[in-house]
C-alpha cells in the first residue's frame, strides 16, 4: 500500500491510518432513496439497484448518472411544452 511508502515515513508517528470498508450495494441504494425522496423524485429500488450495479458501488457516479438523467428529463420536457 501507498501508506508504507518511503517518502511517508516521516508523517506515520504523527497520521492514524483508518481503514474503510466500501459499503454495501443496499446501503447505496437506501442512501440514493433517500436523496432521491429530498429531491422529490420518484423511482423504484430496481432501478437504484441497477444504477449502483452499473456504477460499481460508486456514489458519486451514480448521483451524477441521476442528475444527467432528471436534467435530460427536464430538458425533454421543456421541448415538448415549448
Amino acid at each position: 500500500s501507498t501508506s508504507y511508502a518511503p517518502v511517508l515515513r516521516p508523517l506515520r508517528p504523527l497520521a492514524k491510518i483508518v481503514r474503510f470498508t466500501p459499503p454495501t450495494s443496499a446501503m447505496l441504494v437506501k442512501r440514493l432513496r433517500t436523496i432521491c425522496e429530498s429531491e422529490e423524485l420518484t423511482t423504484e429500488n430496481k432501478h437504484l439497484s441497477l444504477l449502483v450495479e452499473v456504477a460499481e458501488g460508486d456514489l458519486r457516479s451514480c448521483l451524477n448518472t441521476l442528475q444527467a438523467s432528471l436534467s435530460s428529463l427536464l430538458n425533454s420536457t421543456r421541448l415538448v411544452a415549448c
